[in-house]
């Protein structure tokens, strides 16, 4: 497993508002906010940005992370 992004908040409600937040940001504004590229990340933010398959970057179409989450193989729990 990978983590991608991580940040540090004084309470989980911040850290829970936070996710939040980024769960319904844009594909590109995540990965901008991954790889830490704040020029991107701010130009992204606009409210007139227009998004192309341009901005989409490397990571394909699969769901992105979170502040929470991680990146690696998981596996379902087998049945007995």
């Amino acid at each position: 497993m990978t983590l991608v992004y991580a940040e540090m908040f004084e309470r989980i409600t911040d850290a829970i508002a936070m996710e939040r937040r980024i769960k319904g940001w844009s594909r590109a504004k995540k990965e901008a906010l991954i790889q830490s590229d704040w020029d991107r990340l701010k130009h992204l933010a606009r409210r007139n940005c227009v998004q192309n398959k341009s901005d989409l970057g490397a990571i394909g179409h699969q769901e992105l992370p979170t502040t929470l989450d991680v990146v690696g193989d998981s596996h379902p729990p087998t049945s007995s």
